[in-house]
């Protein structure tokens, strides 16, 4: 099991201790190429399902609020999932990326639809959470939108 997933699975535990949740979380944001700019403190409504939020901002104009999931994304309601989004919608963030332990999901929040691009992560392969597969995903949505804009 690499380091990166051994972290993953920490931060998607039920339980965590507050100063190892930091650690993990500075020590995610290195080992995946996430450069950190806040950490949110856990909302009281959600705390029961995430570990924590952190910004992260990669490149000068994307940024994207990353959250650790105690549960699945597709086990939770629609009023948990918008409870979650809000964090990076009040942030002015477009980008919000909802993390459990064998899946991560993007979803861009200026759409009505939450309609997640869904990856999977395992203890042999955590390509899907690193920034780059990130950048990824945003210039695909760059050129969906331009094509569409242009037709």
């Amino acid at each position: 099991m690499t380091q990166e997933f051994q972290i993953i699975d920490k931060l998607t535990q039920t339980k965590i201790v507050e100063f190892d949740k930091q650690r993990y979380l500075k020590d995610f944001s290195r080992l995946l190429g996430w450069e950190p700019s806040d950490k949110i403190e856990t909302i009281k409504e959600i705390e029961n399902i995430s570990n924590g939020h952190i910004i992260v901002e990669h490149g000068l104009v994307q940024s994207a609020v990353i959250t650790f999931l105690t549960t699945s994304f597709d086990n939770l309601r629609i009023e948990q999932k918008q409870k979650i989004l809000t964090i990076s919608y009040n942030n002015l963030i477009d980008w919000h990326i909802y993390v459990q332990k064998d899946k991560v999901y993007y979803v861009y929040n200026r759409r009505e639809n939450i309609d997640p691009i869904v990856k999977n992560i395992s203890e042999n392969s955590v390509e899907n959470i690193r920034s780059t597969m990130f950048s990824q995903i945003v210039d695909l949505k760059i050129l969906i939108f331009l094509v569409l804009m242009m037709s």
